[in-house]
């Protein structure tokens, strides 16, 4: 995950709020609800957050192996 949000954005955002990131994979930009941002750090939580969509995380997944 890259994020293209600063701290203080982060911050002051609700969880229902976007936030920018960047994909590994394609380098395009997206937006995550903070929820979900937050939940990419949650061991629980299978999401990495890494990519902008379901064919970018199979590419991405290929790439790192």
């Amino acid at each position: 995950m890259k994020p293209l949000f600063t701290k203080q954005e982060y911050e002051q955002a609700s969880d229902k709020d976007t936030l920018l990131l960047e994909c590994e994979n394609c380098n395009s930009r997206f937006n995550k609800k903070k929820v979900d941002v937050r939940n990419i750090f949650n061991p629980n939580k299978r999401d990495t957050g890494d990519c902008c969509s379901h064919k970018c995380v199979s590419e991405y997944k290929i790439k790192k192996s």
